[in-house]
């Protein structure tokens, strides 16, 4: 086996890791640690869309932060069923089978929401796992298009290749 492909592997194990370990730290924290971390994030975004945080009714500002919450859960989970993917791939040379990746995704979204049952003041819940969820099937149909693309392109050069 070549050494690069070991390195990849290697890389992608550890951003594996470190994907999961920053989404269980966050479960780990108790509410108002998480809705004070998650409001920071919230009055940054509002900031850099030209809106002030402090003209904005609690209610709304609220709401906000709970979109930014659960966009946070989509993206971490996105960026981990990517990286899942193209692990599994990377021992496949043939076709990877496209639930592996989304289905490991779901053990580590159920663990971290029973993480969350052992938080102060934080709770559990099914939607947050079916979110994350959703976020994994798109983050290993991202990883597929990019896999998928790559091998046309490589498939063009050997093409040219054999041609010239």
């Amino acid at each position: 086996m070549k050494k690069s492909v070991w390195a990849v592997r290697s890389i992608l194990v550890l951003c594996i890791l470190a994907t999961t370990g920053f989404i269980f730290s966050q479960s780990l924290k108790s509410r108002t640690e998480s809705s004070s971390a998650s409001l920071g994030v919230t009055n940054v975004l509002l900031r850099l869309f030209g809106v002030a945080p402090d003209q904005m009714s609690e209610a709304r500002l609220e709401t906000v932060e709970k979109v930014v919450r659960k966009i946070a859960h989509f993206a971490e989970y996105a960026l981990l069923g990517a990286l899942w993917f193209w692990l599994v791939r990377s021992f496949q040379a043939g076709s990877t089978p496209l639930w592996v990746s989304p289905a490991t995704c779901f053990l580590t979204a159920c663990a971290d929401e029973l993480i969350q049952l052992f938080s102060d003041g934080r709770a559990s819940s099914f939607w947050d796992v079916l979110l994350d969820l959703s976020g994994a099937v798109c983050g290993a149909l991202f990883a597929w298009l990019t896999v998928y693309i790559a091998l046309k392109i490589q498939a063009k050069r050997v093409k040219r290749e054999n041609k010239g």
